[in-house]
């Protein structure tokens, strides 16, 4: 396993530069994962992007836990298990330019107007980035040399390292078998 940490990404800055984070995911995600809550009716421009994604579309999965975010026990129930639909993409450069070009800022990426929680997994299912956009918190899940490889503007003045990744099994499906 190995060892990752936290990096919280600057608010402010990520509400601005959404490209920049994405492209530094194509490096080593090769999954999107997008959330949709399903009693929500979405605006024409969230049905649209999932068309031009359909080209690189894997699966969807309803569950009540996705990166950055688990649903309380109290809350688990089947209406709420139904509501919750995760999409799953393949993540390459095509699909990171379609990101951008349909919305620039992350905090942005709500329902109705868009999907929510945009992550980033890597080929063995653990995140790499991390967005929750209802509270505005993004950050990356980076072993050291992924943080080497990063661009010295982004990890100096835009990310702040919270510590040892608490969670470092969180692992998800990346392909159809997995999900079953």
């Amino acid at each position: 396993m190995v060892n990752r940490k936290i990096y919280t990404i600057d608010s402010e800055y990520m509400g601005r530069n959404l490209e920049s984070v994405l492209k530094a995911g194509l490096r080593d995600a090769t999954t999107l994962l997008l959330v949709f809550r399903t009693q929500i009716a979405s605006h024409l421009d969230c049905f649209q992007l999932l068309v031009n994604l359909e080209p690189w579309f894997l699966f969807e999965r309803r569950d009540l836990r996705w990166p950055g975010t688990q649903v309380f026990p109290s809350q688990k129930t089947e209406e709420n298990h139904r509501a919750i639909s995760q999409r799953y993409y393949q993540f390459n450069p095509s699909v990171a330019e379609m990101l951008v070009n349909q919305q620039r800022c992350i905090w942005d990426w709500l329902q109705p107007d868009w999907p929510e929680d945009l992550c980033l997994l890597r080929p063995d299912g653990t995140p790499w980035f991390v967005s929750i956009v209802h509270e505005k918190d993004a950050y990356l899940k980076l072993g050291d040399s992924e943080y080497d490889t990063l661009s010295p503007k982004l990890c100096t003045d835009l990310l702040s390292c919270e510590g040892p990744d608490p969670d470092p099994s969180e692992i998800y499906p990346v392909n159809s078998r997995e999900n079953m």
